[in-house]
């Protein structure tokens, strides 16, 4: 095998796509909501309209996603996603302290115990929702830029991979809960 024929196996491009698959799978997490809002509203005793309040303020981070934009453009993709990682652990993180009650947040508001948590959630998924929008910067950035010529299948098929695994976590919550 001559040197440009290795060149053409290790093609970084693709690596970078198997990357930015598993990167993107990540954002896929936000679409479980439905699998522990039932355990949410048991444990804090939260009405419909209340569990239905968490995922509409998440949603309000679609207004400040371009951000995710500006650091992939400023920082480069790399520092996107690493950023939307971190943020998307912590506040994966800190809704199983605060769902848990490791960190009861009832008593924060002493006339009404459903308000402390309400907050604490919706925030959190706001966050979430944010760090979904820096991983998905720096994702497609780089599918784009790396697959100039098949833009629409590149984009595609790494889209596809969000939904699997918000797929995924249904199965695992599921096959869990039979164990």
């Amino acid at each position: 095998m001559t040197d440009p024929d290795r060149r053409r196996v290790c093609d970084k491009r693709w690596v970078a796509l198997i990357v930015c698959i598993y990167s993107a799978m990540a954002t896929g997490t936000a679409y479980a909501y439905g699998m522990y809002s039932g355990a949410l509203g048991a444990t804090f005793n939260f009405t419909i309209d209340q569990l239905d309040t968490i995922p509409m303020i998440g949603s309000f981070s679609g207004l400040v996603t371009f951000v995710g934009g500006i650091i992939t453009d400023r920082c480069g993709a790399h520092v996107a996603v690493l950023l939307g990682g971190l943020l998307m652990s912590a506040s994966f993180t800190l809704f199983w302290v605060f769902g848990s009650l490791t960190i009861d947040a009832r008593p924060w508001f002493q006339d009404n115990e459903q308000q402390g948590p309400l907050i604490v959630f919706s925030a959190l998924t706001f966050i979430l929702y944010f760090s979904s929008g820096c991983i998905t910067g720096g994702t497609f950035a780089t599918v784009v830029r790396n697959f100039p010529n098949s833009k629409g299948s590149a984009v595609g098929l790494v889209k596809g991979y969000v939904g699997i695994c918000g797929g995924m976590c249904v199965l695992a919550v599921n096959l869990s809960a039979l164990l």
